[in-house]
């Protein structure tokens, strides 16, 4: 297609900024904001280091547009403007892999998010055979009956703008976690409760505030017990701003009440043992976070946590961002993670000699995993096993059969 046609037919989904409810024909879904829920998390939180972690592993899978044969086994790349977009920068501003993460978070936060093709060489609306030339994460602010309303960033005003698309053309990506981590009294928004009363007493501690109560030997009843009451706290605090530990005397009778010390203590505990419960959960510990886990370990978290937030992803693209003509066609969406990642460095020789050996990867395709140099050996290019001799038959010596029929010289 040429620049000037694709000019053209370009159409962009801010096009649609400004329409209203009225337009689309039907008030919010109330059955579906289940999925929307505002953030509370502090970004230093332990909830905001779980986030963090499961976007960056996300995000470090491989997303290909591919072909796939009848069984569903992968055959082949496809070469695509998508394509693109899933291997280099998602749009003007950001790569793939930080869409990703965007994508990640926003689910966690609000239950849903949605993959937007705001710009594409035609209409979606009106065709399913179109290119992707950008891709952007929208906020779901609104449900409707056939569309939603998204908060979604316009890179060429540079404002975030609302606009109201049909559900068909939005890949909109349900959190598969959404019980654990998104439903109202769930293990992880009690615990993000808990951590947003710890911070507010943080925040008061770290005032200089002691949070005490100083019982007087008498009764504060008129205003000269009062001023005198006021005369006695200004003297302790003097007393304790000049002390080398802290210390102040009472008077006989006297009594210093603390508040908050026990409260703050039973937080603590119950924050703990939310922790565990969401971590237990996801399948996530402190080893995961620490780099310590175990393959088992490992091979838990990524089968109750990532791979089915990986599964959703591919699920949600595929179906609105390839039609039906080319899913019919063997068309997908699918992601690779690569084996060779969470493989501890003394064992990649061991790994790399098992799939090769099995004729899994051929010894030049090892080598740009371990990011090394290809190999200019044509037999680097060839699935071989290096433990049989694969001499071709015109380089193995003959061998003579010692009951040889005649006829089958002839």
């Amino acid at each position: 297609m040429a620049i000037s046609d694709r000019i053209r037919r370009a159409w962009s989904a801010f096009k649609l900024e400004g329409r209203t409810p009225d337009d689309v024909g039907g008030s919010v879904s109330q059955g579906s904001s289940k999925f929307f829920w505002p953030s509370a998390v502090s970004k230093d939180s332990i909830v905001a280091k779980l986030y963090n972690q499961i976007a960056l592993d996300v995000a470090s899978v491989a997303f290909k547009h591919v072909k796939v044969n009848e069984s569903g086994s992968y055959v082949s790349d496809k070469t695509s403007r998508l394509a693109e977009r899933l291997s280099l920068y998602a749009n003007i501003d950001q790569t793939w892999d930080r869409l990703v993460q965007e994508l990640v978070w926003t689910m966690f936060e609000e239950g849903s998010a949605a993959i937007v093709a705001v710009d594409t060489s035609a209409d979606p609306t009106t065709t399913d055979s179109y290119e992707v030339d950008s891709l952007r994460v929208g906020r779901i602010t609104q449900w409707f009956p056939r569309h939603v309303e998204l908060d979604i960033y316009d890179d060429r005003s540079g404002d975030r703008k609302r606009i109201i698309l049909p559900k068909e053309v939005v890949a909109i990506v349900n959190n598969p976690l959404y019980e654990v981590m998104n439903r109202p009294n769930s293990d992880l928004q009690r615990l993000i409760n808990k951590l947003t009363i710890l911070d507010a007493i943080d925040k008061q501690s770290g005032s200089g505030k002691l949070d005490i109560l100083i019982q007087l030997p008498y009764v504060v009843n008129s205003e000269m017990r009062s001023k005198r009451a006021r005369r006695r706290q200004q003297e302790l605090e003097q007393q304790m701003e000049n002390s080398k530990y802290g210390f102040a005397f009472l008077d006989p009778g006297g009594q210093v009440i603390q508040l908050n010390r026990a409260s703050t203590n039973n937080l603590m505990d119950q924050v703990t043992w939310l922790t565990n419960q969401v971590y237990s959960s996801l399948g996530v510990g402190e080893e995961v976070f620490m780099g310590k886990a175990t393959e088992l370990q490992m091979l838990t978290y990524y089968n109750r946590t990532v791979n089915p937030i990986l599964d959703e992803i591919v699920k949600a693209m595929t179906g609105t961002f390839l039609g039906r003509t080319a899913r019919s066609q063997g068309q997908r969406i699918a992601w690779f993670r690569d084996p060779f990642r969470l493989v501890p460095m003394g064992q990649l020789g061991d790994l790399a000699q098992a799939f090769t050996s099995a004729e899994i990867m051929s010894s030049n395709e090892v080598r740009d995993k371990l990011g090394l140099v290809m190999s200019d050996d044509p037999r680097a290019d060839e699935l071989v096993n290096a433990n049989i001799n694969n001499q071709t038959s015109a380089a193995r010596p003959s061998v003579a059969r010692p009951y040889a029929d005649p006829r089958e010289e002839s």
